[in-house]
């Protein structure tokens, strides 16, 4: 049962609670016999209601990313953002833990319908719209949840065909970004600024990333520490992957 669902059950009680209460106004005056309570009850439930139906409202937006500062495997290092803290409480999952708290939920399949409504949808879109690196890791999170999903063929040839930068321009920035630190220095922002893409530096738990200018749902992060990518070419190669998903977005309007 979804956040929307649930809150209008909890009015939908409420009410019926506040309607079994007779001289209702009458009773919320007075607050000293049962029915003074029951009607308290039922207000409580309304208004939680009307708390769970604000919050489905609410856009639910999920990250993906490699954080190498954890050392290990895929499973370890590959993370996606926890909004509605499901998973401990931290707000981060990784892949690892993902997968152990699916293998708990399978037992629970309304838990795990809650989870897949409300994480499945956000990492279809990752899967589809996101840079390569994003694309593999959100697919490797929907295969946690067996949560099937295929990319179209010819999707992924708009991704890698006419959509692809010209040689010169990739070698721009296989030279630009050769030397990348923790921030992107003058030459790189002028590269990114040449393609609509602003550097968004760090701000408290929320990771450095670089963001579309036309498209600010589009986002890619990048590490806050130079060791964080284990060679340049990662970053270049995700960085030109990233400019060839705004083209290809560009060339649909």
């Amino acid at each position: 049962m979804n956040k929307r669902v649930t809150g209008y059950v909890l009015v939908l009680v409420g009410i019926l609670i506040i309607l079994s209460v007779p001289n209702f106004t009458g009773a919320v005056i007075g607050l000293g016999n049962v029915g003074n309570i029951v009607s308290v009850i039922g207000l409580v439930f309304v208004m939680s209601g009307i708390l769970f139906i604000l919050l489905s409202n609410k856009k639910l937006e999920l990250m993906v990313y490699e954080d190498t500062r954890r050392k290990g495997k895929e499973d370890v290092s590959y993370t996606m953002t926890d909004p509605e803290l499901y998973f401990g409480g931290t707000g981060l999952v990784s892949l690892r833990e993902f997968r152990n708290a699916m293998r708990e939920l399978g037992g629970d399949p309304e838990l795990m319908g809650v989870v897949r409504e409300e994480y499945g949808g956000e990492l279809k879109r990752i899967a589809s719209q996101g840079t390569e690196q994003e694309r593999g890791i959100a697919l490797k999170f929907l295969g946690a949840m067996k949560e099937e999903f295929k990319i179209e063929e010819e999707e992924r040839q708009n991704n890698v065909g006419s959509y692809s930068l010209p040689t010169d321009e990739r070698r721009e920035i296989q030279t630009g970004f050769k030397d990348w630190e923790v921030s992107p220095d003058k030459r790189q922002r002028e590269l990114l600024n040449r393609y609509g893409i602003d550097y968004v530096p760090k701000e408290g738990k929320k990771h450095p990333h670089i963001q579309s200018r036309a498209y600010p749902n589009i986002k890619m992060t990048i590490s806050s520490t130079p060791s964080d990518y284990r060679a340049t070419k990662n970053l270049v190669h995700d960085i030109i992957h990233f400019i060839e998903d705004i083209r290809r977005r560009d060339s649909s309007r």
